[in-house]
């Protein structure tokens, strides 16, 4: 599976990846996520909610923070500054 070439790929210890994977170890947590993301009709990955706002897929950084920025002033609060440097906030390097 897709799963188990990027475990691979990262050098997991694909024994244990295996015996997990037999025994469905996880498959209870996995269903209920799936379940909870039914009832928020969340059909894909990754979504994400600001206030209210969805927001379905990979989206560069601007887009969380323009968003942020626009429910705060919806609230009447002024955004924070923005750092020069976006890639900070994000935690890439």
């Amino acid at each position: 599976t897709i799963l188990a070439e990027y475990a691979e790929s990262i050098d997991v210890d694909m024994e244990a990846y295996n015996t997990c994977v037999a025994e469905g170890r996880y498959n209870d947590e996995v269903q209920a996520d799936l379940q909870a993301g039914y009832g928020f009709d969340i059909n894909g990955t990754p979504t994400f909610y600001i206030n209210g706002k969805e927001i379905v897929g990979a989206q560069p950084i601007e887009l969380f923070l323009d968003e942020i920025d626009t429910q705060l002033a919806a609230l009447g609060i002024p955004p924070p500054p923005r750092q020069s440097n976006e890639s900070t906030i994000s935690g890439a390097s």
